[in-house]
């Protein structure tokens, strides 16, 4: 908007800009696909412009039949959910390079690194990877642990056991007269 333009309506602009910006920092769409299509992206040049841009809300679910879904090509940051039953979905920006989103994954993407380029930042934190296992990646016996102290474990499992078989040592015995005792 320039300065000096649209007098009278400053805050019905304002506010519509507003629900952009909170539509872009915090809001969710679910999108049902039939295939590819293009998420709208249009600038606020009237107080008439009140449509919720679809390509800039910051959470976007596809549902339905995958395709190639085209964003805009803005310095944006998705977090995007491929629920769609069938098909392979990809998220490219507007004359850009996309990326694909497995079924039933969820990947945090960015545009504006390179100009032309999706990146997926969940992959290349390996974020993904970890996430999509669903048993060994998340078991106690696979997260590390460094040593320290009376604690010789070097991996969390092993380090629980080691606390559990100190407590169960010192732990008086059931028979009351050897309670007494252990307590004085």
């Amino acid at each position: 908007m320039e300065e000096g333009s649209h007098s009278n309506e400053w805050g019905d602009l304002t506010n519509l800009n507003l629900n952009r910006l909170d539509s872009a920092t915090r809001g969710f769409l679910s999108v049902a696909l039939s295939g590819s299509k293009t998420l709208t992206a249009n600038d606020i040049t009237a107080v008439t412009d009140t449509a919720q841009e679809e390509g800039f809300f910051a959470f976007l679910e596809f549902t339905g039949t995958a395709g190639v879904v085209t964003v805009p090509a803005e310095n944006i940051m998705w977090i995007i959910r491929n629920k769609c039953g069938s098909g392979t979905l990809t998220i490219t920006p507007s004359g850009g390079t996309g990326v694909t989103v497995a079924q039933n994954a969820t990947a945090i993407l960015v545009y504006g690194a390179n100009g032309t380029t999706m990146t997926d930042v969940t992959a290349e934190m390996g974020i993904g990877q970890h996430i999509a296992d669903t048993t060994a990646a998340h078991a106690a016996s696979a997260i590390a642990n460094t040593p320290s102290g009376n604690l010789a474990a070097t991996d969390v499992q092993t380090a629980l056991n080691e606390l559990q078989t100190d407590i169960d040592s010192r732990a008086p015995a059931a028979d009351p007269i050897a309670m007494a005792i252990a307590l004085g």
